[in-house]
């Protein structure tokens, strides 16, 4: 079962049930283009529906931190962090996913 909001053009269009990469790559190119709410958007389906796509979390804690939700970008950093560390891959992690990490959210 995929969950997608009923209202959602942007999951409804772009997310690939069964290629959860390319959503992926998608929501990562939204970030970077500056389409940070339709990237939050698309990258928080495919981690619903694939919660083992360890990137996804960094591709949306950036789009997070863009927007300055803080406390979400830190939660989806700690949380990429914590399952590149358990694949054994700690050295791959980029360093400011720990810079951004340390940082208190603002109240």
């Amino acid at each position: 079962m995929t969950l997608v909001p009923r209202d959602s053009y942007i999951v409804a269009k772009y997310y690939y049930p069964q290629r959860p990469g390319w959503s992926n790559d998608l929501g990562f190119l939204l970030g970077e283009a500056g389409y940070y709410a339709e990237s939050i958007e698309l990258l928080n389906a495919v981690i619903a529906n694939h919660p083992n796509r360890t990137v996804a979390y960094l591709n949306l804690a950036d789009s997070y931190w863009a927007v300055n939700d803080k406390e979400r970008a830190v939660a989806a950093y700690k949380q990429y962090a914590s399952r590149m560390s358990e694949a054994g891959k700690a050295s791959k992690i980029p360093a400011r996913v720990g810079e951004r990490s340390a940082v208190a959210p603002e109240a």
